[in-house]
């Protein structure tokens, strides 16, 4: 059978699971800060009454901090990840606070379709090449219910090549005009040091219709 254009779009551009297995193995993980993102544990302590724990996939989620931050804040977590190693490590850390996956985000299964009220994005987006952000926005659109939210630290940080790959704001409310609301934007203060002034937390609304 002939893979599809969208599936061999994918192949050419999604790393293979071999580069990022190597960093594990070497653990050179500079995108790993080894606890939740800041911004995120400063909004569910201001905001909480605003995300009820719902069900809510985590899309690249590494070791699992931000996946594991909100299981224990009783959210239904669910992480996904391209890596075996970062599986493996989410689970040993995080396994009874959240549940894991070794998948291509891109080749989720269609039963999960409009099944999560949140999708959480951290560092997944920048990891993919910019040509996949058409994609990964239909991704989230798919997995979110109706009126469901993307919450998301985007890294603003100006500089060519990558993964980590830059990206504009103006590329951000463009990717997701489609099929969402944008409720907040913002650059965020609460970022760690090495990423201070480059992270903006964002939040969009799926549209019900």
């Amino acid at each position: 059978m002939t893979p599809s254009k969208n599936t061999q779009k994918t192949e050419k551009r999604v790393l293979p699971a071999t580069f990022w297995e190597a960093h594990y193995a070497e653990n050179t993980l500079p995108w790993d800060l080894g606890e939740p993102a800041l911004p995120f544990v400063q909004l569910m302590a201001n905001q909480a009454t605003s995300f009820l724990p719902e069900k809510m996939a985590v899309l690249g989620c590494g070791q699992g901090h931000d996946a594991g931050f909100f299981g224990k804040l009783g959210f239904d977590v669910t992480g996904f990840d391209y890596t075996m190693d970062a599986v493996i490590r989410a689970k040993e850390r995080y396994g009874d606070m959240a549940q894991f996956n070794c998948i291509d985000i891109f080749q989720l299964p269609e039963h999960l379709s409009n099944t999560f009220d949140y999708v959480l994005e951290h560092t997944c987006l920048c990891a993919l090449h910019p040509d996949l952000r058409p994609d990964y926005a239909a991704l989230v659109q798919r997995l979110l219910k109706p009126g469901g939210q993307l919450i998301a630290l985007f890294f603003v940080h100006g500089q060519p090549g990558g993964p980590p790959y830059n990206i504009t704001l103006e590329e951000i409310q463009t990717l997701f005009s489609g099929g969402f609301k944008l409720t907040t934007l913002e650059r965020t203060p609460h970022s760690h040091e090495s990423r201070k002034g480059m992270e903006y937390l964002g939040v969009f609304k799926k549209k019900e219709s």
